[in-house]
């Protein structure tokens, strides 16, 4: 008879465990997932693809040779634009960034350049994607690519230093020029001194141009 509880109460702690085994599923438990990061698939700007814009910067030719000019400023002659006259802009101070450096074709704009040397400057614009390798440039170069697409003033002026360092004005003609990016050269002594890149966008007196 004790046999026969001990048997009974052998079975029914077997069952119990059995009954416990099957409740929790006889599963493991599954890991809970890694949260998945939304931000991989973003690409981090590189230095290079976050290089600052050289539009309007003015910039030495040679590194070897730094440009004899301090600062430079570009006032538009345009009547029809509310531009800052060279009064105003001679007051807010000349520097190597021109506060204004796009302009529109077929629009005049002066060059004044602020300058310790008393020669005369030749100036050259050229269509940027026109010039294959800067650092080869001359100023024989630079007169055929300016004939090709741009505009050159070859006066050979002298800053006027009782007008804040003119150098005489510029214009490129919509008739033989393009929209797009430029580099104006200015040249001093038949030596490339410096350059700055500039824009040149539709003339709003011409829109079909």
């Amino acid at each position: 008879m004790k046999k026969r509880v001990l048997i009974l109460l052998l079975a029914a702690a077997a069952a119990a465990t059995a009954c416990l085994t099957s409740c929790d599923g006889g599963k493991e438990k599954k890991k809970p997932k890694k949260p998945e990061n939304k931000d991989e698939s973003v690409v981090e700007e590189t230095d290079s693809e976050a290089e600052e814009s050289t539009l309007g910067v003015l910039q030495d030719f040679d590194e070897k040779e730094p440009s004899v000019i301090n600062g430079i400023i570009l006032e538009s002659q345009a009547s029809y634009k509310n531009s800052e006259e060279i009064e105003e802009l001679a007051e807010e101070g000349f520097s190597k960034n021109a506060p204004i450096s796009s302009f529109e074709l077929d629009e005049v704009f002066e060059v004044y350049i602020d300058t310790q040397v008393t020669d005369g400057w030749n100036i050259y614009i050229c269509r940027h994607d026109l010039i294959d390798d800067i650092s080869s440039l001359t100023e024989d170069k630079l007169k055929k690519l300016s004939d090709k697409d741009g505009f050159s003033n070859t006066l050979g002026n002298v800053p006027n230093t009782e007008e804040y360092g003119d150098i005489g004005g510029m214009c490129v003609n919509a008739d033989e020029s393009d929209v797009g990016q430029y580099d104006m050269f200015l040249v001093r002594n038949g030596k490339i001194d410096s350059f700055i890149e500039l824009e040149m966008t539709p003339s709003s007196l011409n829109p079909e141009e």
